[in-house]
Order: C-alpha cells, then structure tokens, then sequence
C-alpha cells in the first residue's frame, strides 16, 4: 500500500492557517475506534506540552496557528511530516503490540540495559510508543532514541561547564578572576539554556507531526463523534 499516496502534503501557508481548533476536531472525524483511541492518546501528550508552563494556557487554544504551536519550529514540522508520509499507522492498529516491537530491533543492547521501552498492554500505550520512539519508525536503522541523546548532549554541556567552573578554582592561585574560563563557563552555560529550549521546541515539533500524520492516515469526510474524549482504555 502506498501510504504517502493517501496523505496530504503540508506547506509553508499551512503553518499559518491551520489552527488548533483544526487540530482538535480531527480526533472526532475518526470512526475506527483503535485508531480513535491511539489519536487520542496522541491528543493528550500534545496538549500537556502545551499548558505544562508556568504561565502557560489550561487548554490547547483554539486560535493558535501550527507556527506557533510548533514554537517557532515551522521548518522542522513541515520536515518531520514529510518524513511520516511513509509511515503505516494502519498496520499497526491492525497487527498489534507484537509488530510495533519487531521496529525496535535495532534499539542498542545499552539503551535496553538501561531504559527497556514498556510494553503496550492497550491501545493508549501505543500513542505514548510512537512518541518515544517515532524515529525508529521512520528510520530503521536508529539503533538511540533521540530523547535519549538529547540528553546526553546536556549531561555532556554540565559536565563541561563544571569542569570550566573547577578549573577557574584549581588554577587561580592569586585570587585574580581568569577571564578565558569565566567566558568558557558563561558560553557552556549559554549554550545549555539553547539546547534546552531548542529540546523542548523538537519536542513539540515531534508530537505535532506524529498527531497531524497518524490522524491524516484515519479521519473520514464527517464527523463521527460530538466529544473527543475517550473513557473506553481500547484493546
């Protein structure tokens, strides 16, 4: 089956005119019930992304375009959907748990070790999957997930900056401010804050990609239901 024939390509116009309230009446326009399940299940990840801060909203706003959804990371959603066009929701809602596993194969013997993935036990739990490990469905040979090396990336930027700021400590004898290790801490520092908003950006990127092409692949003509809310845990 060719799954891309089915999907709709998105473009740069999208990003501005699709809105939040599209976004949460697709869950509503999907008869297959699994299939209902799991974007709701999607549904919800997104949305606790969104109202998780502070001063963030108590709900996804309506009014809100993609581009802003996405953080300003209008690009790398319009990348990210592109690389879901291949992917085949639809096989796995019909094969079941024991399919989507075989797509983790490749997960590296030290990730397993360490972070063995959960097994799905119901349909909700494949929403929560295809977030951790979207990119080994859409790239076989990923062995880490992304998560994963994000934050080895940070583990890696602390340590630099510890090792800057001890350094500064060790070596200034005189009492006397080393401005090369000061610059160099303020930089790992600088680039950590960066890092962590450009993770939580990719974030939202990741789960607004996987809802809009997982719904694409199951929403009918009409809606199906008045209330987008799920009580039934599915399979």
């Amino acid at each position: 089956m060719d799954v891309a024939a089915g999907k709709p390509g998105y473009s740069e116009r999208d990003l501005d005119e699709i809105r939040g309230s599209h976004l949460r009446a697709r869950v509503g326009r999907i008869s297959n019930q699994q299939a209902r399940h799991i974007a709701v299940g999607l549904w919800q990840i997104l949305e606790g992304q969104v109202t998780s801060g502070r001063d963030s909203p108590t709900q996804l706003p309506d009014n809100w375009s993609l581009r802003k959804l996405a953080m300003g990371g209008g690009t790398q959603l319009l990348l990210q959907m592109d690389k879901l066009q291949s992917v085949d929701f639809g096989d796995m809602v019909v094969m079941g748990p024991e399919y989507m596993d075989g797509f983790l194969d490749n997960m590296h013997p030290f990730y397993r070790l360490i972070v063995s993935p959960p097994p799905v036990k119901s349909s909700f739990d494949i929403a929560k999957r295809l977030y951790d490990y979207m990119e080994f469905y859409t790239n076989p040979g990923q062995s880490f997930p992304q998560e994963f090396m994000n934050k080895v990336h940070l583990v890696l930027l602390y340590a630099f900056a510890a090792l800057a700021g001890l350094a500064e400590r060790m070596f200034n004898t005189n009492g006397d401010i080393d401005w090369l290790l000061l610059i160099i801490f303020l930089i790992a520092c600088g680039l950590m804050l960066l890092l962590s908003f450009g993770h939580g950006r990719a974030r939202r990127v990741r789960i607004l990609a996987l809802f809009i092409s997982f719904t694409d692949e199951f929403i009918d003509d009409e809606r199906q239901y008045d209330d987008p809310a799920v009580e039934d845990p599915g399979w």
